[in-house]
């Protein structure tokens, strides 16, 4: 989700409402959503070693994600784990993600 613009209006401005929603992609926010999703569910912040992208294809969305596990020396990485889910919701597909990093199956 790095590199989108966030906008801000007042509640009662519904003129620069409305021009901000012209601007929105939904695609792009609904993919927005499934990246930082699954960063939420670390509640960690950009020190992660995360990679993340999400694609949105015919309404089937896809998240991939790895995860970077560090090793006992410092600079060594134990493993990188994969995780990859496709559906139709959201909040699922972010939860089944998740499960397969964090070994919660």
């Amino acid at each position: 989700a790095q590199g989108i613009l966030g906008l801000e209006t007042r509640a009662d401005d519904e003129r620069s409402i409305a021009a901000a929603r012209i601007l929105n992609d939904p695609a792009a926010e609904t993919e927005a959503k499934l990246e930082r999703g699954l960063l939420a569910k670390f509640d960690a912040g950009c020190s992660l070693p995360l990679g993340v992208v999400s694609h949105i294809e015919c309404e089937q969305l896809s998240l991939h994600a790895r995860l970077g596990v560090p090793g006992p020396e410092a600079g060594r990485w134990k493993e990188i784990r994969s995780a990859r889910a496709e559906g139709t919701n959201a909040e699922q597909i972010v939860e089944q993600v998740y499960a397969q990093l964090t070994d919660n199956k």
